[in-house]
């Protein structure tokens, strides 16, 4: 289970007076007797004498600070909290819906939940009703509703949408006995894992998946299945696979993009390439960054010192003169002349230079300027002061 640390400046009974924008929300606080945390999903995260709880951004508490631990509520409708090494989940008004019994919780939907204990995961429903008894080594659900059961023998149960029996997976190459035997989702997909190695056993493909593709025969790399069919033969110093697509090869310390069948995509001759995001990556050539799409075409030329993030239309570029934004047609937006640019929820950028912090609209005017200095806690869409809370949407 991942706690989120409730961080930010200690406060001591507080009110909170809304103002709203429409995109932004204010709130004041006043008086002063707890600790504030993260806000999400209409719940903020607080601490008071070393546990923790919720209140809703009236300030009403919702759940009173009785648990070691909490996470914000991203999931559905529910969070999961700690108390004494157990975990259980809460919904949003505050009702247990599980006591903390269980060593380990996913939330799989908005009825159901994944349950380990004794080593042993289960699925039970909001009404602690047992869906599926707690006695399978791993269990899994895709998105089409059906679930994979493994018990740790060689054979996966899958059932439908109903928890009827569908079929079953027979997986050979796993042995019965060991703690490293597992199963495991990848893009819809149903993998055994023995001894850190993932074997694919969905019925009409059966192939080592992602870097366990890669194989090594003379000091070179290559990818075949498990059958030993060559997909990319042994030519390479490095490969790494982020999905059938886009394979990053390299090749004499420099780097380029080919597919699963070993078409090129990008030619070999870049310092680096990141994996794409939002069809994007960032490539090093000649000791400057830019930008390339999925076919090597050029969004942002060479000539950054650094290109550090995207959101949109939008990235975060630097030279010596300081850090701007750039939009993916290369127009300046923000001009290189600041310490550090972020982003703020979906729509504000934040701008710090000299210990001054400014934040701007989706127009790129200034709306709120602090000293940096005043600014407690910083998070993806929230900014604590002394006597504020500033929420980005």
């Amino acid at each position: 289970m991942y706690i989120k640390t409730i961080i930010l400046g200690i406060l001591i009974s507080f009110l909170w007076l809304i103002t709203k924008d429409k995109e932004m929300t204010i709130i004041d606080i006043k008086e002063k007797n707890i600790i504030i945390g993260e806000y999400f999903n209409e719940r903020v995260q607080i601490s008071k004498d070393g546990k923790y709880g919720y209140m809703d951004k009236e300030g009403k508490i919702i759940v009173e600070p009785i648990y070691d631990q909490t996470e914000a509520f991203i999931n559905y409708n529910y969070a999961l909290v700690m108390k004494e090494d157990k975990i259980g989940v809460i919904d949003r008004q505050g009702k247990e819906i599980i006591t903390p019994k269980y060593e380990k919780i996913e939330i799989i939907d908005n009825h159901c939940f994944k349950v380990f204990k004794d080593k042993k995961w289960g699925i039970i429903n909001k009404n602690n009703i047992v869906i599926i008894p707690d006695e399978y080594v791993n269990i899994k659900k895709l998105k089409d509703g059906m679930f994979y059961l493994f018990d740790g023998s060689n054979t996966i149960k899958v059932l439908d949408s109903k928890l009827k029996e569908k079929n079953k997976i027979k997986a050979n190459d796993v042995v019965s006995s060991g703690e490293n035997n597992y199963i495991e989702v990848l893009e819809e997909k149903v993998f055994i894992v023995k001894n850190d190695n993932k074997y694919e056993i969905t019925p009409d493909i059966e192939q080592i998946y992602e870097e366990n593709l890669v194989k090594i025969k003379n000091n070179k790399y290559g990818i075949e299945t498990l059958d030993g069919k060559v997909l990319v033969p042994y030519i390479y110093d490095g490969i790494f696979i982020q999905n059938k697509d886009n394979v990053f090869v390299r090749k004499n310390n420099e780097y380029g993009v080919i597919d699963i069948g070993n078409n090129l995509k990008i030619e070999i001759k870049y310092e680096k390439i990141s994996p794409f995001y939002e069809r994007l990556a960032i490539f090093e050539k000649d000791a400057n960054f830019g930008m390339m799409d999925e076919t090597g075409n050029q969004v942002l030329k060479n000539i950054y010192l650094s290109v550090e993030g995207i959101r949109g239309n939008y990235i975060i570029v630097g030279l010596e003169s300081g850090m701007g934004l750039v939009n993916r047609y290369e127009k300046t937006m923000i001009p290189c002349e600041n310490d550090e640019i972020k982003f703020i929820g979906e729509n504000y950028f934040i701008t710090i230079k000299d210990n001054n912090l400014n934040i701007l609209n989706k127009n790129f005017k200034k709306v709120l300027e602090f000293k940096l200095k005043d600014v407690l806690n910083l998070y993806r869409g929230q900014i604590n002061t002394k006597d504020k809370i500033y929420l980005f949407n």
